[in-house]
């Protein structure tokens, strides 16, 4: 089989593909489902994959908070923290695990990306749930409101169809939203 878009043979002791798309994501944390999204929205055809029974990976066992420093929902609610304070934090809880390059990405494109989201997406809706527990070590460079914004459930993911598939664990945020 040779394929129409890339004109690459499998190699002979291969499987013989019968599906092709423009991008594959494998597994549907956080991460997983954030690029899925993001290529859908750019108009590539997009396949997410799972290995679990459920979707949602680690981010479903924390009740589907994300923590992304001064994004547009935390400004509204008039929380910002200083992004020298927010980098020496990240650095901190990270344990010098991840370049400086990648978390000053995070501090500068991660509040864009909430944005896309918002302006794009008709369900995916962020709201600040203060109290949210976290799991991070006390420390001077600690930002003292670390805020995660939580995805309202929609209509679709909240069905009798899709709550059962989902590893989600109850979220913190209020249920009235």
């Amino acid at each position: 089989m040779t394929s129409a878009r890339t004109g690459s043979t499998p190699a002979p002791d291969g499987p013989a593909w019968d599906h092709e798309v423009d991008l594959l994501v494998v597994g549907s944390g956080a991460a997983g489902m954030t690029t899925a999204l993001t290529g859908a929205l750019e108009g590539l055809d997009t396949l997410l994959v799972e290995k679990a029974q459920v979707y949602g990976g680690t981010t479903a066992l924390s009740g589907g908070g994300v923590w992304v420093p001064n994004n547009h929902v935390l400004t509204a609610a008039g929380i910002s923290d200083p992004e020298e304070r927010v980098l020496e934090y990240l650095e901190h809880i990270t344990g010098g695990s991840i370049a400086q390059a990648r978390l000053a990405a995070l501090v500068h494109e991660g509040p864009a990306m909430f944005e896309m989201f918002r302006d794009r997406t008709s369900d995916l809706r962020f709201r600040w749930c203060p109290g949210y527990p976290t799991t991070t070590r006390r420390h001077r460079a600690a930002v003292p409101r670390v805020a995660v914004s939580s995805a309202r459930p929609s209509p679709s993911t909240a069905s009798a169809t899709w709550r059962p598939r989902s590893g989600a664990t109850s979220s913190p945020c209020p249920a009235d939203w």
